[in-house]
């Protein structure tokens, strides 16, 4: 009796543990119009039309660090602010939108007006900057002069 109790007991705690996380939901959105605006043609795919191929195009992206310094605290124990803000070390904040500037940048200092077949992927390494980890982006892809727009 005294196992069944114990199984009963132990059942019944596991079944109402608390969830260790929530659930999580990110979405990246690589807007294709901003570029489409500035003159280039941006496609994961290969392009349909005519086209002059300018080469093969490999970017590699590592975001900057920088020191940052917060406004000085308010101390409620002395009733002032502090003296000093605290400082320290962040990453750059990469997003789509930047990326995809960079890509357009590159592409038009070839000479080019396309860059299709490309792909962004992300790799996560130690950076002894920041003690901790940090992403760069890769960009690979193929430059092309469209003759029909």
């Amino acid at each position: 009796m005294r196992k069944f109790m114990f199984v009963l007991v132990a059942m019944a705690a596991i079944s109402c543990s608390p969830k260790l996380s929530e659930r999580m939901v990110t979405t990246v959105f690589f807007d294709y119009s901003k570029a489409a605006a500035g003159g280039i043609f941006l496609s994961p795919d290969s392009y349909q039309g005519k086209y002059t191929p300018i080469g093969d195009l490999s970017i590699t992206v590592i975001p900057g660090v920088e020191q940052a310094t917060a406004k000085p605290y308010y101390d409620y124990l002395n009733q002032q602010y502090a003296k000093y803000g605290t400082t320290s070390i962040v990453e750059e904040e990469m997003n789509p939108d930047m990326l995809s500037k960079i890509i357009t940048d590159e592409v038009k200092k070839r000479g080019g007006d396309g860059y299709v077949n490309f792909k962004v992927s992300l790799e996560s390494v130690y950076n002894s900057s920041l003690g901790r980890n940090s992403t760069r982006y890769f960009i690979t892809g193929f430059v092309i002069k469209r003759e029909e727009k």
